[in-house]
């Protein structure tokens, strides 16, 4: 009889092997080659931890901003530190019309909507939202829509139709926007450090969004 050896993965953060490959995600290292293996657990804890920095730089770019301002207030600095902090909360916000535009098409198309999360984390509070099961996570920087056929007889343009939704509402969103900005310089930062740039930060954060997940 013939002895089948299988070689054990081992997760790079707890130092967990096992033989089952399904137990670990390996990642890309930033600006390298070479992968890293982490275990579910320790890839949950990591993905917590980087969404975790994520929401705490809102504030940190809103006090450093609202300080550079009472500092130098001849200086733009101030107001372009402000905008990235509201960029990266209209980031958040960009994300509610992103997943439910999954949702509703999924229901239009005849799929089956299992659940609308929005967030990343713990559970805070949970409802029926546009006739979703909706949750709402600690760390809204992410959302997820759980959506899968009905019946047997699997339409992969459906499914498209139904990932292409979310980044698609997220570009129409921009277009209203677009006739305020054409005449201050779209392309320029210069209007982030002149004041609140509420336009230029609802569209960065839904173009932002729309291709992140494209």
């Amino acid at each position: 009889a013939a002895v089948v050896r299988l070689m054990a993965t081992r997760c790079d953060t707890c130092g967990m092997t096992s033989e089952v490959d399904e137990f670990f995600v390996r990642t890309r290292r930033s600006f390298r080659r070479s992968f890293r293996t982490r275990c579910v657990g320790c890839n949950h804890k990591a993905a917590m931890a980087s969404h975790r920095r994520g929401l705490y730089t809102i504030p940190v770019y809103l006090v450093i901003g609202g300080m550079l301002l009472w500092l130098i207030p001849g200086r733009g600095i101030g107001w372009f530190f402000v905008n990235i902090g509201l960029w990266l909360g209209c980031t958040m916000v960009a994300i509610l019309p992103h997943e439910f535009a999954h949702a509703l098409l999924g229901r239009w198309m005849g799929l089956r909507v299992f659940r609308v999360v929005l967030g990343w984390g713990h559970t805070i509070y949970r409802r029926p939202v546009l006739g979703f099961d909706t949750e709402f996570k600690s760390l809204p920087l992410v959302g997820f829509t759980y959506v899968a056929q009905s019946t047997p007889n699997v339409c992969r343009w459906r499914l498209f139709l139904v990932v292409l939704a979310g980044p698609a509402v997220n570009l129409l969103l921009c277009l209203p926007v677009l006739p305020l900005l054409l005449a201050n310089g779209l392309y320029s930062l210069a209007a982030l450090k002149q004041g609140p740039a509420i336009a230029h930060v609802f569209l960065y954060a839904n173009l932002f969004v729309a291709i992140v997940n494209l």
